[in-house]
């Protein structure tokens, strides 16, 4: 039997609270969920490759370029569920 590290099991349990949680807002009106990132900030894009989200392209926010990650909603309901 293999045991998980405390903190990589509180790890799921978080990712799967942050899961659930913008499932839970966006569910009714969305079924693609995207994450806009600044390509600098790893620790976020490092969030939104763990819940599933991948690469999508550059995009335009606030006169800036921005990464776009993206999950659509069939994958986004699978998220932490393996």
């Amino acid at each position: 039997m293999t045991t998980v590290p405390r903190e990589l099991e509180t790890d799921r349990l978080h990712l799967r609270q942050f899961r659930d949680a913008n499932l839970d807002a966006y569910a009714p009106i969305k079924d693609h969920v995207i994450s806009l990132i600044d390509s600098a900030n790893t620790p976020s894009i490092r969030v939104a490759e763990r819940i599933g989200e991948t690469l999508e392209g550059p995009q335009p926010f606030l006169g800036m370029v921005v990464q776009r990650y993206g999950i659509r909603r069939e994958q986004y309901l699978r998220v932490g569920q393996e």
